[in-house]
């Protein structure tokens, strides 16, 4: 099998392998365009690819150059900013998409099962209550959110393994690091209301983040 990767060298975001088949085995990386790529080889030649997900790549992709200093001028009385300065890991420090939520008291189980379904460009939302007792997300869940096309991770609580997550293409804001191991008995709730950080976040809102904070919306800005 003849392995390809897809590279976007704007963002270092790595689509999946596409298996061409071809005598022998080697690995090529082909880098794409943010627009108007001339071969997306997930959405072109997966017909798997769920049509929300397409749309939802597209959509990042033609509008991820907006920052929410500009968002926050123009849609000001509108929405909604967090005030607490959460701390940005990965190397996506831009990410936006509609809300997925999670529950949860010092328990990760329940967030791996949420990342390891299709994400569809979305961000996961996780509020364990701000607690410091222990981490609600390390290096393996950031590549399991990876896989599975996470726009990224708002966690009201903190995160472990920061030195390798800080290496992989993906968006994660939470409070700190913390290098305690969480329980994993899938305990919680999800598609639930939350509160923090001084907003009010519901299932379908849209999040906006980027280095300067993190922006709420009932609906979609750009």
């Amino acid at each position: 099998m003849f392995n390809v990767l897809a590279r976007n060298d704007h963002d270092l975001f790595w689509n999946k392998i596409v298996n061409i088949p071809e005598a022998g085995e080697a690995s090529v990386i082909i880098p794409t365009t943010r627009q108007g790529a001339e071969h997306d080889f997930e959405t072109e030649t997966n017909p798997n690819v769920h049509p929300f997900q397409r749309e939802s790549e597209q959509m990042n992709t033609e509008s991820d150059v907006f920052q929410v200093a500009d968002l926050h001028d123009e849609f000001g009385g509108q929405i909604c900013r967090a005030d607490f300065q959460f701390r940005s890991f990965g190397l996506k420090t831009r990410f936006f998409g509609p809300v997925y939520t999670v529950k949860v008291n010092d328990d990760s189980g329940l967030v791996k099962t949420m990342l390891a379904q299709e994400g569809a460009q979305r961000v996961l939302v996780v509020d364990n209550n701000g607690s410091a007792n222990c981490a609600m997300m390390g290096e393996i869940m950031a590549r399991l959110a990876i896989e599975n096309n996470w726009s990224g991770l708002l966690i009201h609580g903190y995160i472990r393994d920061s030195a390798p997550i800080g290496q992989l293409p993906i968006g994660v804001k939470s409070m700190g690091t913390c290098p305690v191991k969480p329980n994993a008995l899938g305990a919680g709730d999800t598609s639930v209301s939350l509160s923090f950080a001084g907003v009010n976040i519901h299932p379908g809102d849209w999040i906006y983040s980027d280095e300067d904070g993190i922006l709420v919306s009932d609906r979609q800005l750009v």
